[in-house]
Order: C-alpha cells, then structure tokens, then sequence
C-alpha cells in the first residue's frame, strides 16, 4: 500500500490553505514529492470525529497551483485524502466507483493509501 508523508510547519486549518510537503513512498522507495497547500476538509464529519478528511493542491516553488500526476492518476492540482470515518469496512465509495466504471459510467478514481501527518 503506498505510504503518504506530510508534514507542516503550520497548524492545518479548515480553511485557508497553509504550506506543506508531500512525500509519497512505494515499496520502501520515494516515489513522488512536492510542496503543497493542505487544508482539512468536510464539515460534519472534521466536527464529529477524530480521523480527519484533507484536500490539497500540488504546488509549484513560487506556490502557485501545478498540476502532477501522482500515483498513476491523471494530471491535476486538487488532490482528496477521504477519512470514510463513518465506513467501518473502509471499502463502500471504491466498491461503487468500480462497479459505476464496469458499468461505462464515470466515477472518481481512487486508491487505498496510509497517511501520516507531521509523524502521526
């Protein structure tokens, strides 16, 4: 399973964005790393519970939006970490996007990774 690595200087808010670095390491390798601009996403859910949903852009070095392919996807600068806090079998949106795509419906495309923020 790919580990992803995140650390910040600056406590990450709901809102605005604040600088960060992404890490990402298959295999025991580094595959992937940019600066990026972190948030914590959702309402209901960043109240109610303690595992947390984050949204990021990838970053250029002036901090500006970049688009980058991260982990096979498509190129793109808004990035989703879903925490389905509420799924206890962890597998319910991925289950339905692949049965959407087997169908010929679009659905997001998603990955299994683990997260640590700032070493947590």
């Amino acid at each position: 399973m790919p580990y992803v690595e995140i650390t910040s200087e600056v406590d990450i808010k709901n809102e605005p964005k604040v600088p960060g670095q992404l890490r990402i390491y298959e295999g025991g390798e580094q595959v992937f790393t940019s600066t990026i601009g972190i948030e914590y996403r959702g309402s209901t859910s960043f109240r109610l519970s303690d595992k947390k949903s984050y949204g990021f852009e990838t970053w250029n070095d002036n901090n500006n939006d970049e688009a980058k392919s991260i982990l096979g996807f498509p190129e793109e600068e808004d990035w989703i970490l879903y925490a389905p806090y509420s799924d206890k079998s962890l597998i319910r949106n991925i289950l339905i996007y692949d049965l959407s795509r087997d169908i010929n419906r679009y659905a997001s495309r998603a990955k299994f990774v683990e997260v640590s923020l700032n070493n947590s």
